[in-house]
């Protein structure tokens, strides 16, 4: 009768862990996807799709949701992170403010944070989110429950050798793809001074001078190696100036800065054309042909 009970026993917990085990394999391949509706500048459906047989599932309608943002919604590991605007910045006396929530296909909803003109940005594990608002003269960093880690000002990135006219706001790039550092830059009226870099184990702070740059309207970071894409396309605001930049046959370069060596490579030159440089990888940047319409590779040593 023992020997009964103890497969019986065994004969249970295999089960379990083979329902439990395939209901861990299910969930991985459920996301939460984001479907705006159409001329609607506030109203965005949620859906949980099912990865393997393609079928969607209505989950909800948001109808505060703040889609003129640049970054209003992000998807990471089939979890859905999105801004919400809540009450009317039309009145002044409103007491509006942006919200960060996090959806996830198992119909969990967490609220992170609430502040008046919020951006983010989710690190790759979904462990720890960057926050700025409020003039983005702070930068917040939370955990995946909604929990303040540490907060930093201004102040803290500057370097001392910004122009003295200099009122820059916190600009928020990018995670390293192992999430263990964070990367952000100070700007001001689209001209940036300084990038920096926050380990994510020690709050360490690494700031990088950039202001001798001839960076200009095309720039793309490598938060893995640290190394900044950038060309001296000039920023310009209106279709005139683009049309008279075509025709003035000025050279534009293409760069690529190594931020810790602080050394800089030329890849690529071309007559009055921008580059629109992207990383493919690590190793590996892809931009415009300077004498065609195609794109081309150039791999870095």
């Amino acid at each position: 009768m023992k020997n009964l009970r103890k497969f019986f026993l065994m004969m249970g917990s295999i089960l379990l862990i083979f329902i439990v085990g395939c209901s861990s394999h299910a969930n991985k391949d459920l996301q939460i996807v984001a479907k705006p509706q159409p001329n609607s500048q506030d109203t965005i459906d949620l859906f949980i799709k099912d990865g393997i047989s393609g079928k969607e599932e209505l989950y909800k309608t948001i109808h505060d949701a703040y889609l003129l943002h640049y970054n209003s919604f992000n998807s990471i590991n089939g979890d859905l992170y999105i801004i919400r605007r809540i009450g009317s910045v039309d009145n002044a006396d409103s007491n509006w403010s942006d919200e960060l929530w996090k959806y996830t296909p198992q119909k969990k909803e967490t609220k992170i944070f609430s502040v008046r003109g919020l951006d983010f940005r989710v690190a790759p594990n979904e462990k720890t989110i960057a926050i700025t608002g409020e003039g983005n003269n702070q930068l917040i960093f939370f955990n995946d429950r909604g929990t303040e880690l540490i907060r930093y000002n201004t102040v803290d990135f500057t370097t001392g050798k910004e122009s003295n006219d200099y009122s820059p706001r916190i600009g928020l790039l990018k995670w390293s793809d192992n999430s263990e550092s964070f990367w952000g830059a100070l700007a001001s009226g689209g001209s940036e001074e300084t990038i920096f870099n926050i380990n994510i184990s020690t709050w360490v702070v690494k700031k990088y001078d950039i202001s001798k740059l001839s960076m200009g309207w095309e720039s793309e970071l490598n938060a893995n190696k640290g190394l900044l894409l950038y060309s001296d396309y000039p920023i310009m605001l209106d279709i005139t100036s683009v049309e008279l930049f075509a025709n003035s046959k000025k050279h534009v370069n293409l760069y690529v800065y190594d931020l810790n060596n602080q050394s800089q490579k030329q890849i690529s030159s071309s007559i009055a054309k921008e580059f629109k440089p992207k990383w493919v990888d690590d190793n590996t940047i892809e931009f415009d042909s300077p004498n065609s319409a195609e794109r081309q590779q150039y791999k870095i040593n």
